[in-house]
């Protein structure tokens, strides 16, 4: 939704060097989704370097990201793809909603003086502490903030914690079992 990612299938292609940054927390710390990512890259373009800087840490959320996104992500060097994830952190930690809308822009602006070229996607991973406000038609806060921000400045979102609401809803697993 809201933008493309066509500076990154372009670099891909054309440069022999790019690097991808995971910016989040234990979700993007542990072993997942970011291997698997870095693993479906490196195999699908052979023919380019891939620099991959895991910046995961448990327990954080979108304001010690921006605090940290300087020392643990654009000092590594230039970002041509950036993941971000704080939402479920930020519900864990019960950050102000203003907080996060602060941070989280603050981490994308930052991101965009650095490089005006990066690509940067926001995701919202799934937490069963959403599904309460999934139940009424309610999009939890954090969900929220990290939408409205990807469409403010046209950039992907991905909503992971409502494609795991309405899956799980659909019985086609369970938070208990799966």
């Amino acid at each position: 939704l809201n933008g493309k990612l066509n500076n990154t299938f372009s670099l891909i292609k054309n440069k022999k060097e790019f690097t991808v940054a995971f910016l989040g927390g234990s979700i993007t710390y542990n072993q997942g989704w970011r291997n698997k990512l870095s693993q479906y890259l490196t195999e699908t373009y052979p023919q380019c370097n891939f620099n991959f800087i895991p910046a995961g840490i448990p327990s954080l959320g979108s304001l010690p990201h921006a605090f940290r996104f300087k020392t643990d992500v654009l000092d590594k060097g230039k970002i041509d793809l950036l993941f971000i994830e704080a939402a479920v952190n930020d519900h864990a930690n019960q950050t102000d909603t203003t907080i996060q809308r602060r941070a989280m822009e603050g981490i994308i602006r930052h991101g965009l003086t650095a490089n005006p070229s990066m690509n940067i996607v926001l995701m919202a991973f799934a937490d069963e502490d959403k599904n309460e406000d999934f139940e009424k038609n309610a999009e939890p806060f954090e969900v929220k903030v990290h939408r409205q921000l990807a469409e403010y400045y046209g950039l992907p979102f991905i909503n992971l914690s409502k494609e795991v609401y309405e899956r799980a809803r659909q019985g086609e697993f369970t938070w208990k079992e799966d």
